[in-house]
């Protein structure tokens, strides 16, 4: 089975879609820690454009 590609929500969708069943259980693992690992990177990114941003 491929691997799944986009935005972790995009993933994250994917897997709630039902073929998630089909797969094995080191390749749903790898997609959920995939995903898990971009929204966090999503979410440091977000903190560090918070962080630059200055209130006047």
């Amino acid at each position: 089975m491929d691997d799944l590609r986009g935005t972790a929500t995009e993933r994250l969708t994917q897997l709630s879609g039902g073929f998630a069943d089909e797969a094995d259980a080191d390749w749903l693992a790898r997609q959920l820690t995939d995903a898990l690992q971009a929204w966090q990177d999503d979410e440091d990114k977000l903190h560090v454009l918070q962080e630059k941003h200055v209130d006047y």
